[in-house]
């Protein structure tokens, strides 16, 4: 369950990044998006895996 309702506040946050950033029309080439597509995936993995830990407690098993 922590994790759809975290997903789901992530999923919240990049609402207003897609409607409000100014975004071109123009033709982006993939090597220019890409840096960006993998911090954003490392800042959701990050926050997945906090959150995880702060709902599992000191005490849970090493996965």
């Amino acid at each position: 369950m922590w994790f759809w309702l975290t997903m789901l506040a992530i999923g919240a946050l990049h609402v207003p990044l897609i409607l409000f950033i100014p975004w071109t029309t123009r033709w982006i080439p993939a090597p220019v998006i890409i840096p960006f597509a993998i911090a954003d995936l490392i800042v959701v993995l990050a926050i997945v895996s906090v959150v995880g830990k702060l709902v599992e407690g000191p005490n849970a098993p090493e996965a």
